[in-house]
């Protein structure tokens, strides 16, 4: 268990961190974030527009096609990377407070609003809200992911990264780690 645990703690780390690295002091020599530059110039970095006033919360569908967030007008919008970013398909944010993250598993799209606190399973054919959860943690950090490889769903809160799953519109943590 404390192999698989220090498994999907480390990618939660790689998963909300990736690119992003900052130097802590008790990094080793030759970290990642102890020379951001050239970090940057080892990642390869994907063409990513906006079709949305406001964007937050892009979730990966396939090549050339996220779900994102549209905070300004409380939209979750389908957009073709590949396409000038055109719009393909629109549904209104479910829990409409405070729109945010999304992830998608291959069938649904999975949407958290700050303001209601919830996560919400969304059947994108008709941007029906299948059910909806309320996930792990504090709702004070950014971040929600999921890991196709372990069918986890990954949160983060102010001082935690948790790993759950999301079944019949119930949230329940298999594991979390410290948010570094």
């Amino acid at each position: 268990m404390r192999t698989l645990r220090t498994s999907l703690c480390t990618l939660a780390v790689i998963v909300f961190c990736a690119g992003l690295a900052i130097a802590d002091p008790t990094d080793p020599e030759g970290a990642i974030g102890l020379n951001f530059n050239a970090a940057l110039e080892q990642c390869e970095r994907i063409s990513v527009c906006s079709a949305a006033e406001t964007g937050n919360g892009e979730a990966w569908v396939q090549a050339g096609l996220i779900w994102q967030t549209d905070l300004t007008n409380g939209a979750l919008v389908l957009i073709d990377v590949n396409a000038d970013c055109e719009i393909l398909q629109s549904c209104p944010a479910p829990g409409g407070i405070s729109p945010s993250e999304n992830a998608y598993n291959g069938q649904y799209l999975y949407h958290y609003d700050f303001g209601t606190g919830m996560m919400y399973e969304i059947n994108t054919a008709n941007c029906e809200v299948m059910s909806s959860c309320d996930p792990p943690g504090d709702d004070m950090a950014e971040g929600l992911t999921y890991d196709y490889t372990t069918g986890l769903f990954w949160k983060g809160d102010s001082t935690t990264l948790y790993a759950f799953t999301y079944v019949d519109g119930q949230c329940t943590v298999v594991e979390q780690c410290p948010n570094p």
